[in-house]
């Protein structure tokens, strides 16, 4: 089954259901202005899709903050501090693991939620998007305590609020290769199908090529 035919499917059933889906897109790894961002900022009042930055603090410059001064309908999210690797050797990526004690982890964040508001002044959402979409169990809990109030990542989520004041979005992955400039919005892979009927929401996440790996 292609990916065309499985996202026909899954809307057919969502209109049985009498349900609507809503499209939030979550572009992450932001930190610059520049020719890939234009190209994303484009598409994204070309397709008039919502979108959400998920923006890296240690790394946002004020080019950035400039650029998306003329794009008040971005919604700014926060991706982590500094998007670097803290995992052991042959594990796998990780910059909120369990690999570091819990009180640099959540100093690192607060320090990086005042870089964004420094930055973007009110604009930044308190929703936490983890680098690499992982982070690890025990700090789930933690995030209400420092703010957060939303828990963005990657495959099907357990529940919608895996702790109390918190609100967990889960993101299907959107192809990007060999595909019209449109494409990445819409074609996606099908692990969204799992949660079928479960949420108003399907959120599609797309990386506009800025090489943080």
């Amino acid at each position: 089954m292609s990916s065309w035919q499985a996202l026909e499917e899954e809307a057919v059933r969502w209109r049985d259901g009498g349900r609507t889906a809503a499209l939030w897109w979550r572009d992450d790894d932001a930190a610059d202005a520049g020719p890939a961002f234009d190209r994303l900022l484009t598409l994204h009042r070309d397709t008039r899709a919502p979108l959400s930055l998920a923006v890296v603090p240690a790394l946002a410059t004020p080019a950035l903050a400039d650029r998306l001064g003329a794009e008040p309908d971005v919604d700014l999210l926060q991706h982590g501090y500094a998007h670097l690797n803290h995992a052991s050797p042959g594990e796998k990526k990780a910059e909120l693991g369990a690999h570091r004690p819990a009180m640099i982890v959540l100093g690192e964040l607060g320090t990086g939620w005042l870089a964004l508001e420094r930055l973007f002044g009110g604009r930044a959402q308190s929703v936490m998007v983890p680098p690499w979409n992982r982070i690890a169990p025990g700090l789930v809990p933690t995030l209400p305590e420092i703010g957060f109030r939303g828990l963005s990542t990657f495959g099907p989520r357990r529940r919608a609020r895996p702790v109390s004041g918190l609100l967990q979005m889960a993101v299907s992955r959107a192809r990007r290769r060999c595909w019209a400039p449109w494409l990445p919005l819409w074609l996606m892979h099908a692990p969204w199908r799992t949660s079928r009927l479960g949420s108003s929401v399907i959120i599609l996440r797309w990386t506009a090529g800025r090489g943080i790996s």
